[in-house]
């Protein structure tokens, strides 16, 4: 098991999602070396339009994800893990929009042989919870690749709702997803 030590934002049933350490490298190779993953999302257009190589992934993935470690609270990038095995899931964005105290900017990997099985669901609607826990936070919001349905759906089924569309880098339409504290206060959980 890797990141043995590093901190503990939440658990859900089936997930346990805690900091990223070094000795996370592999994984964010294999996510970021997985075509069903990264192509085409920011990752791959900013790493020149292909599937990124380890240099890159470890230079601007995990370097990003370990520089926010501890610097604005419970924001930042978090590893997901099962947490029966301690095995490697993905991971998630929980980080403030535009450094705007009231704005979370949610997101999320998951490793493709575990797409389907609610786990994304999951930890974005206990992020989502863990969003509004926090006093200044009056509105979570995420975008997805518009062609990306069973993304798109993860973001429906995590409480929030379409706000629009637009076209990001590389001319990918994107969808922006969001929701308002008042409008989750009363969410009920979906049926998956």
């Amino acid at each position: 098991m890797t990141g043995a030590g590093a901190e503990v934002l939440l658990e859900t049933a089936r997930l346990r999602l805690r900091r990223f350490t070094p000795d996370d490298a592999p994984h964010v190779l294999e996510l970021d070396g997985d075509p069903a993953v990264v192509g085409p999302t920011g990752t791959f257009l900013k790493a020149g339009n292909r599937i990124p190589d380890a240099t890159w992934s470890l230079t601007h993935t995990l370097g990003r994800f370990l520089a926010a470690n501890g610097r604005d609270g419970p924001f930042g990038y978090w590893l997901a893990e099962d947490r029966a095995e301690a095995a490697f899931c993905g991971w998630f964005r929980f980080t403030r929009d535009g450094g705007d105290p009231a704005v979370v900017e949610l997101g999320y990997r998951m490793r493709s042989a575990l797409w389907g099985r609610g786990l994304a669901t999951e930890g974005a609607r206990a992020l989502v919870a863990r969003a509004f826990a926090e006093p200044a936070v009056e509105r979570v919001v995420a975008t997805a690749r518009a062609d990306n349905v069973g993304s798109c759906r993860v973001l429906e089924k995590a409480g929030l709702s379409l706000v629009g569309r637009f076209t990001g880098d590389g001319d990918l339409v994107r969808v922006a997803y969001a929701c308002e504290r008042g409008a989750w206060a009363g969410a009920a959980a979906p049926a998956e």
